[in-house]
């Protein structure tokens, strides 16, 4: 078809304006659209939350991205990612951030960010306990993570250990022998502890099976939480008491334990799928953490409650290597 300069300036007009109306159309549809303009959340699902600061604590993903806490939010910090499935989480005053992935440790090493492997021997799959102290094991041996460069053993069990806690108070394990006691450097055996019992710290044994029992391996004191509660994590609190994340009938709610005295108190949370806990967190200034699967942490900061989510932000570089591919 033949178009003479006069129709030329028609379709120019008439292109043009059809030009400008895809745009509008396009901008309209962008701006309806809640998550074009937004970050969209990353796939958090979150399995360990660790640090001796609620505010500042890191939450990890069972893949090992680590999402910082800075006060008011989570970030993942880029690099940080584990062959591994991460299982476990703990903190050390000198190593920050320690994990146990698939029978391995790792810790958590900055500038720049990434997993490191702690070497606890040549074979064997290692355990790190549960609580607010770093100390793992392997086979019978039990190390102190937290002791100058090197693992520091503890003490050796009279059988492999298949369960561990620990905290400023002490040790706590289980061999197939039964429940044991680190008390200085005797053993002591612990009565009363059911097989089905995780280990929390080390002070507590927490029966999950049906209701939530809770025994005091110290003292022996027996607390018992009421039916229709299901357990999502637990910590050693700062003061030796115990914080447990449990799922009720009306959602989220945190149990403590302080003294022989239970209380409970609803966890207010943003919308979002129904809790499963990942973790949690308590601190010195009675600040407590919960992180969820699906990527939100509740805070309760100076008694109030509230939500925030894990997010990706890219990182500022980092001066050096990049850090080295883990098995």
């Amino acid at each position: 078809m033949r178009v003479d300069r006069a129709d030329r300036g028609v379709v120019g007009r008439v292109g043009g304006g059809v030009l400008v109306l895809v745009l509008v159309l396009v901008l309209v549809l962008v701006l309806e659209t809640p998550s074009a303009l937004a970050e969209p959340a990353p796939e958090a699902d979150l399995a360990a939350l660790a640090g001796d600061d609620a505010l500042h604590s890191v939450a990890i993903s069972f893949s090992g991205s680590a999402f910082l806490g800075d006060g008011h939010s989570w970030i993942r910090e880029a690099g940080t990612a584990v062959s591994r499935t991460v299982g476990v989480a703990s903190h050390s005053k000198t190593l920050g951030v320690v994990v146990g992935a698939d029978g391995a440790i790792f810790r958590l090493s900055p500038n720049p960010t990434g997993w490191t492997a702690i070497r606890l021997g040549q074979k064997g799959r290692a355990l790190l306990a549960s609580g607010p102290r770093a100390v793992a094991a392997l086979g019978r041996d039990i190390f102190e993570l937290d002791r100058g460069a090197e693992p520091t053993r503890l003490v050796q069990a009279a059988g492999p250990v298949i369960a561990l806690g620990a905290s400023a108070r002490g040790v706590v394990f289980r061999t197939d022998r039964g429940v044991f006691r680190l008390d200085g450097k005797t053993t002591r055996s612990v009565a009363n502890v059911s097989r089905e019992a995780i280990l929390v710290g080390g002070h507590w044994a927490v029966t999950v099976g049906g209701a939530i029992h809770v025994l005091d391996v110290v003292t022996g004191a027996r607390v018992d939480l009421p039916a229709g509660l299901r357990f999502g994590a637990a910590t050693e609190l700062a003061g030796g008491g115990l914080a447990i994340a449990a799922i009720g009938a009306a959602g989220l709610e945190l149990a403590t334990v302080v003294g022989g005295k239970l209380a409970r108190t609803p966890v207010t949370l943003a919308p979002g799928a129904p809790p499963i806990v990942a973790g949690i967190v308590g601190d010195a200034r009675d600040r407590i953490a919960i992180a969820l699967r699906d990527g939100r942490i509740a805070v309760r900061d100076r008694g109030t409650w509230t939500t925030t989510t894990v997010r990706d932000e890219p990182s500022a570089p980092h001066p050096g290597a990049a850090p080295a591919t883990l098995p």
